[in-house]
This record gives C-alpha cells, structure tokens and sequence, in this order.
C-alpha cells in the first residue's frame, strides 16, 4: 500500500510546488533503502508527472548497474517520454534485463513503448490472457496512465470549461454503460480534477478495497467531512492490523476534524498518529502548523 508516501508527495508539492526540491528528497529515500517497491512506482510517476525525465533515467541506469531492481513499467514510459533513439540492441537490452528479474510482464503494462518494437506487445498477448486485454476488469495499464496525468494539462483543462462539460458528460455516460470499468474511470476523473463527478462514477463501480479509498480521497476533496469520518470508522475496522491503512485513516480524519472547525480535536488525532507511527513525518509537520493557527 503506497497511501502514505503518496500523501506525503501531494502535501509536499503543494508546499513547495517545487518539484525537483521534492524529487531530491524522494531520491534520496530512495538510495537509502527507504522506499518499498510500490512506492518507488509512486516516486517515478512523480518524476514523470513532474518532467523530471533526466533525473529519473540517471536513477534508473545508477540502479541497472548496481543490479537492482527497478519499476520496469516507469522506466519503459520514461523512455518514451525521453526522446530517446532506441536501437534494436537498445531494446534486446531492455528486453534481457527485465526477464532476468522476472518482470516482463511489468515492463509491457507500459505500452509507451509498442511503437517502436512489435515485441513488447507480443509479450504482452503471450503473457496476460485475454479476459486481462478485454477491458472488462481493472486494466493496469489504464491505471499507470491515470496516474500519469500530469500538472499542466490538468490546469489547462480548468482553464476550458467547455471541454470540462464534455468530458464529464463523455465519462459519465462511458460509466453508464460500462459499470465494470467505473473504478478506472472515476480515476480519471478524479486526475482531471472532477471529483464529484468522480465519486458520482464511483458508486457505479463494484465493490474492492480500492474503491474503498479512492472514496475516502473523493469524499476528503469533496468537503463532505462527517462521510470522511464514518468512512475513516469503517477503514479502521476493516484494516486493524495495517500499519500504513491505519496510519491512512488517522491523517484524514484528523484533516476532516480541521475542515469541521474542530482544531483541537484535530490536532488530538495527529498526536495519536505520532504515537501510533512515529515514522510518518507529515503528522509532526501539520501538527506545528495547526498549532500556529
């Protein structure tokens, strides 16, 4: 579960909105054996988001030769995204490192690359059975490229209100009639920055841990606090025994008791978070800053 680094990105962008100072402290976690592999994905879609490509790919080749293990999905957007002229020595290369580690099929959720060499999408009909490439289920892929929305075309699109009416009524009627794929599209929503309609998309979707906390987020951005808190109950009960789940819920409903007015009893919660996870480095931020308040 990446929730909390993923909160922690989110909160230290907005702070900076600086994102090669935000990148620095990433990677250095990173180098230091800090991060678990589903949040070095989370790093490297900052990267990206970022246009940080540069600085990725050197993080990437210093890991490659060190023999580590590496998000081969990212590395094989981050290449595109580059500009790179890949030969077909480029490609055996890419091709022989992630099968060493077992990753091919990581490496072809990307599909960045299919354009430049048929193998990719090869591997990937060979690999995943087709009930995975019918888009009647949770499409990876799909989700990778939610997730890689990035910052400017967000702005953009608030900036055409006119283009936001059509898609939100394009998704809304995608959801309508493709209820099995209203999760990913309520991703997308959310990414674009339409999170009523996005939680409106969500209800149509079935039931998964997933959709659990993308509703948390979606309620959370939404300001329908006392929802954020019932759901916060629920959370904790289903999640008792994670760390990261738990760690989840306390910040959030520490943030709906602050949007509720409720300061103290806000600032009670980020002391329980401190308490119960001395590692999350935000509730020690926001607790100085609310206390200033």
């Amino acid at each position: 579960m990446g929730q909390v680094l993923e909160l922690e990105i989110k909160y230290l962008f907005s702070r900076s909105k600086n994102p090669p100072e935000v990148a620095e402290d990433l990677l250095s976690r990173w180098n230091t054996g800090k991060l678990s592999s589903e949040q070095q994905i989370e790093v490297s879609l900052f990267l990206i988001n970022s246009n940080l490509i540069t600085q990725l790919l050197e993080q990437f080749s210093k890991l490659l030769v060190e023999r580590q293990k590496i998000p081969w999905a990212c590395f094989n957007e981050a290449l595109s995204l580059s500009g790179t002229t890949l030969r077909r020595d480029d490609i055996d290369q890419i091709l022989l490192g992630a099968a060493e580690e077992n990753a091919l099929g990581e490496l072809v959720m990307s599909k960045a690359l299919d354009s430049v060499d048929p193998r990719f999408a090869k591997i990937r009909k060979d690999i995943f059975p087709p009930v995975a490439r019918s888009g009647k289920s949770s499409s990876s892929v799909l989700e990778l490229k939610n997730k890689l929305f990035d910052f400017e075309k967000r702005n953009s699109l608030q900036e055409n209100p006119r283009e936001q009416e059509r898609l939100k009524s394009h998704f809304l009627s995608l959801a309508d009639e493709n209820p099995e794929n209203a999760y990913d599209i309520s991703v997308s929503m959310h990414m674009m920055g339409f999170s009523q309609e996005a939680l409106d998309v969500l209800k149509r979707a079935p039931m998964t841990e997933s959709k659990h906390w993308l509703e948390l987020e979606l309620l959370m951005d939404t300001e329908k606090y006392l929802e954020v808190l019932s759901k916060c109950d629920w959370l904790e009960n289903a999640n008792a025994e994670s760390v990261d789940a738990i760690s989840t819920v306390l910040y959030t409903r520490a943030r709906a008791y602050r949007g509720l007015g409720q300061n103290k009893v806000a600032l009670e919660t980020l002391q329980k978070l401190r308490k119960f996870n001395p590692e999350f480095a935000l509730a020690n931020t926001l607790q100085l800053e609310w206390r200033d308040d």
